[in-house]
């Protein structure tokens, strides 16, 4: 696929883009806008946001006009029938989405499809490592990565079958077990001292009723009240009772006593967990110990994720890494020699880009100031490159590096490429798209038909 045209509509004014089918060089805008320009072309694939634009055209030659405009729904037409095919791009959520159609998303888009200015400092750095342990022992690389895996899946197993106390539960048996000692000990203090007082009330009343019948009453009541007091602490320790024997029950043990004894197994079984625990750890670092005293200061899962590569450095005798696997004879030599490992970065990134999508498809290459971070002696060598793998994919690159642009209008008058910026090409319109007027597309066809 690659970018046909851009139009965005933003504060009453239009930008309108049109795109090299090869390489596009943009410049004359700050960072800002250039990360706002290639956040339009990778979202207004998929964007729900109204006023961007835009005409496409897959590998297999197919025109498509992303039609996106405000007032209406958005839609996607076929330049060379004129047909609305929106529902061949049409998400279940209603949006138009062409990144789905090809098996992506905006996430995935942006993360191969652009690169930054110090994108390709870190793929070249990776290249280097690469090309490091593919001079290693390759039998003796794989097997200390996978004495590393084998320590860590055992630790992980281990980790998975050990059992936490509960806290929370230990807490609430312990507090009922002695809040239940301490209530049936406050139940017996007070259960005799309301038999003492009650007998002692009772025999007074009966003593006192014929000669005061309101003491007798008084000492009747006392009497009561000590009872009452007594039946009072006895509720409070069938209540404890009730409230340990269900904490019991949720740990499973029949009596306090029991627990206790599960608790003491549990405390041996643990000692035995953790000393075997020690020592898968101590397997683990004797792993890691040898892995790096192999590899190096490099993670384990890192390589293993980059195999393929290393295992290819290794079998090829690469000095950078992932072999390059299309034509090399278009990369000029000076370049090869010159910066051979940034090279041998870039075309591994545009061949990414030439089939990142399903089924194979091509999606452009987005360059934000790649080259900022390099020596400006090798820029050409890295441009030359550039510029003969562009076209699959397609490729745009946006900077404000004066012998960039230098480059490119030299460049420009063999057709090679075009370039976009402030007097070399781009336009800006100071209404938004008027269907009523000439000079902006009031059908999807027209604004295909415009940048053509």
């Amino acid at each position: 696929m690659r970018f046909a045209r851009l139009a965005v509509e933003a504060h009453g004014r239009t930008l309108d883009v049109a795109f090299h089918p090869n390489l596009t060089v943009i410049t004359g805008v700050g960072s800002t806008t250039r990360g706002s320009l290639i956040n339009e072309l990778l979202s207004g694939l998929s964007t729900h946001r109204s006023g961007t634009h835009l005409e496409v055209v897959t590998d297999a030659g197919r025109t498509l006009v992303v039609f996106r405009p405000s007032d209406s729904a958005h839609r996607v037409i076929d330049t060379s029938t004129g047909a609305d095919v929106s529902d061949e791009f049409t998400t279940p959520d209603g949006s138009i989405d062409l990144l789905a159609s090809f098996g992506m998303d905006a996430g995935l888009a942006r993360r191969w499809s652009r690169i930054g200015p110090n994108d390709l400092v870190a793929s070249t750095q990776s290249h280097e490592l690469i090309a490091r342990l593919g001079r290693i022992d390759q039998h003796q690389l794989w097997s200390d990565a996978q004495r590393v895996q084998i320590a860590r899946r055992a630790l992980a197993e281990h980790t998975d079958i050990e059992e936490v106390e509960d806290a929370s539960l230990t807490e609430r048996i312990e507090h009922n077990y002695h809040a239940h000692d301490s209530a049936l000990e406050q139940a017996d203090r007070t259960r005799l001292f309301a038999l003492v007082v009650g007998t002692a009330g009772l025999l007074a009343a009966a003593v006192t009723v014929s000669t005061s019948t309101t003491a007798a009453i008084a000492l009747a009541a006392v009497a009561a009240a000590a009872t009452i007091v007594a039946f009072v602490f006895r509720a409070r320790v069938s209540y404890f009772a009730r409230q340990l024997e269900a904490a019991l029950d949720q740990s499973g043990s029949e009596s306090y006593l029991g627990y206790q004894l599960d608790r003491i197994d549990g405390y041996i079984s643990s000692e035995h967990q953790r000393r075997h625990r020690a020592a898968v750890q101590a397997d683990v670092d004797e792993a890691l110990a040898r892995w790096t005293h192999t590899a190096g200061d490099v993670s384990v899962d890192w390589a293993l994720e980059h195999r393929p590569a290393i295992e290819a450095a290794a079998g090829l005798g690469s000095s950078a890494g992932t072999p390059y696997d299309g034509d090399q004879s278009i990369v000029p030599r000076h370049a090869r020699d010159e910066a051979p490992e940034l090279i041998e970065t870039l075309i591994t990134r545009i061949s990414k880009s030439r089939r990142l999508g399903a089924d194979g498809e091509s999606f452009p290459l987005l360059l934000d100031e790649p080259f900022g971070a390099f020596d400006p002696a090798v820029r050409p060598a890295l441009l030359e490159t550039l510029l003969g793998q562009s076209g699959s994919p397609q490729v745009i690159l946006l900077t404000n590096s004066d012998d960039i642009v230098s480059w490119a209008r030299l460049e420009v008058l063999t057709g090679a490429l075009s370039l976009v910026g402030p007097g070399e090409g781009t336009s800006s319109r100071g209404r938004a798209p008027d269907a009523s007027r000439n000079d902006r597309p009031s059908t999807d066809s027209e604004l295909g038909n415009r940048s053509r």
